[in-house]
C-alpha cells in the first residue's frame, strides 16, 4: 500500500486505517473536517494578526474554554499544510497538545476520585444494610423469647 496523509490529523498512513486517529483509509475521500462557526471566524481574526504571540493564546484559551482544542489544531494543521515551516503554527499545534493531554489528566485523576467515592458509598450502604439485618435479628430474638 503506499502511503497516504490522513485528512483528519495529517499523519502517514500505510495500512487500512491511520494509526495516530483511526480513520479508515476508505472513508478518506469522503471525510469532512469537523466545524464550529464561532471558533472558525475567531481563527480567520487570528490569521490577521498571526504574528502576535498573545492573539495566538487568546484563541487557544477560548478553544479549551468550548472544549474545540481538537478545532483548533486542525485549524493548525491547515496552515502547516500551506506552510510547513510556520513557527507560530508548529508552536499553536503544540499547545493544543500539551493542553490536552493536561485536561485529560485531569480527567482521568477526577475519575478515579469518583470511583473512590461511589466504592466508600457503596461501602456505607452495605454496612448500613448488615446493620439494619443485625437490629431486626436482635429485635425478633427479644420478641420471640417473650
Amino acid at each position: 500500500m503506499a502511503v497516504e496523509i490522513c485528512p483528519k490529523c495529517q499523519s502517514r498512513v500505510t495500512d487500512d486505517a491511520c494509526p495516530r486517529c483511526g480513520l479508515l483509509v476508505k472513508n478518506f475521500a469522503t471525510y469532512q473536517p469537523p466545524s464550529d462557526p464561532i471558533l472558525d471566524e475567531k481563527f480567520r481574526v487570528l490569521e490577521q494578526t498571526w504574528d502576535d504571540v498573545a492573539a495566538h493564546g487568546k484563541f487557544l484559551e477560548f478553544a479549551k474554554q468550548v472544549d474545540a482544542l481538537d478545532l483548533a489544531a486542525h485549524h493548525y494543521r491547515e496552515v502547516l499544510k500551506a506552510r510547513p515551516h510556520d513557527t507560530h503554527a508548529q508552536e499553536g499545534l503544540r499547545r493544543t497538545t500539551a493542553l490536552t493531554t493536561q485536561l485529560l489528566a485531569i480527567s482521568s485523576q477526577n475519575v478515579g476520585e469518583d470511583r473512590f467515592g461511589r466504592g466508600l458509598q457503596l461501602a456505607g450502604r452495605i454496612f448500613a444494610a448488615l446493620l439494619l439485618v443485625a437490629v431486626c435479628y436482635v429485635l425478633y430474638r427479644v420478641i420471640s423469647s417473650h
